[in-house]
């Protein structure tokens, strides 16, 4: 099993030495505003090979202005590197590009619900409609992968998930941390 670490500030690179991770995550999933520059990018890439680290893009929801921002940090990637879209339209935009696409948290979430323990998950439906997603969907999926990725990214939910993906689907699994409302 592979281990990563997730960074979103240059502050947070001193927890990418630790000798259990093979890949480094960095950028911001949630905010178009807080992407890096492409001098961070570029800074942050070549620490992350210096220490042997795959390196992972993450990428936001983007309105136009930042899809021009994501372009612009695109050229700063190495073949193999990922690439984590939040957006259909960066999905969409690295179909032929040589990295790999990855289907982020936002575009796969499912319903949560604050309220709900783990005993409510025993009553009747309650674990099927909190457990579905558009990664629950064949459809979806069939469109992700004609679109490229291969890879889903994940986040713990107490009532799990309602995946039945085929090679060659993967999946990462965020932890501890799950996006609560965007």
């Amino acid at each position: 099993m592979e281990e990563a670490v997730y960074v979103s500030c240059l502050d947070d690179l001193v927890h990418a030495h630790a000798p259990r991770f093979s890949r480094l995550y960095y950028g911001n999933d949630v905010c178009h505003h807080l992407l890096p520059t492409r001098d961070e990018l570029a800074f942050v890439r070549a620490h992350a090979q210096s220490l042997g680290l795959a390196f992972t893009l993450v990428t936001p929801m983007l309105t136009e202005h930042g899809m021009d921002d994501v372009e612009s940090l695109l050229s700063e990637l190495q073949d193999g590197d990922e690439v984590v879209c939040n957006d259909i339209g960066l999905l969409a935009r690295l179909r032929d590009d040589p990295y790999e696409a990855v289907v982020g948290r936002q575009l796969i979430k499912g319903t949560r619900d604050p309220r709900v323990r783990a005993d409510d998950l025993r009553r009747a439906g309650v674990r099927e409609a909190l457990s579905a997603s558009a990664a629950s969907d064949a459809v979806n999926l069939s469109w992700f992968r004609e679109l490229g990725a291969s890879r889903l990214e994940l986040e713990g939910r107490t009532a799990g998930w309602d995946l039945r993906l085929e090679d060659p689907w993967r999946t990462s699994l965020h932890h501890p941390f799950a996006l609560l409302a965007t």
